[in-house]
């Protein structure tokens, strides 16, 4: 085999094993699931692309600022430019957050209704809606989320994700 080859399988591996460490330290349960796995073992080879192609539920819920503050984030994409990938996104990443999955029940997501556009076109054509995945104590915080005036709400959201990110 020659040296280049070799060197590829090897990086291949080390790349592999990186997750798998990542997802034994979390013991499954890595933070921010995929992408959190593809962060971690890429470092310093990532990059930031715009946030139209990663438009994840949360986007729907909070505002840039309130992001940065709950996930705890130093840096984070302008509110101008949350809100022009919500206006017009590339990608829709599928994330539970408050609203649900598009192919389950109760959900209220905004892009609900493209999901079942598109559907058809897919080798999920035949999909009906599924039973509503979320906890009951996703659900506690959902109705929650609609009876607390969103400061309070906020706040209280970003102690909830201190507490959790110090568990960890």
């Amino acid at each position: 085999m020659n040296k280049r080859k070799e060197e590829l399988i090897f990086k291949r591996l080390l790349f592999r094993l990186s997750g798998m460490q990542l997802i034994e330290k979390f013991g499954g349960n890595v933070p921010h699931h995929d992408q959190g796995t593809i962060n971690a073992v890429c470092k310093e080879r990532r990059k930031i692309v715009p946030m139209r192609f990663n438009v994840t539920a949360n986007l729907y819920s909070f505002s840039a600022q309130t992001i940065r503050k709950i996930y705890f984030l130093e840096e984070y994409y302008p509110q101008e430019e949350l809100t022009a990938a919500l206006e017009s996104p590339a990608i829709v990443h599928f994330t539970t957050g408050l609203l649900g999955r598009p192919w389950e029940e109760k959900s209220i997501h905004p892009q609900k209704q493209a999901f079942w556009d598109t559907a058809p076109k897919t080798p999920w054509k035949d999909i009906t809606p599924l039973p509503d995945s979320r906890s009951f104590g996703l659900k506690a915080f959902i109705f929650f989320h609609k009876i607390v005036p969103r400061p309070i709400f906020e706040f209280i959201y970003r102690n909830m994700c201190w507490v959790l990110h110090l568990r960890k």
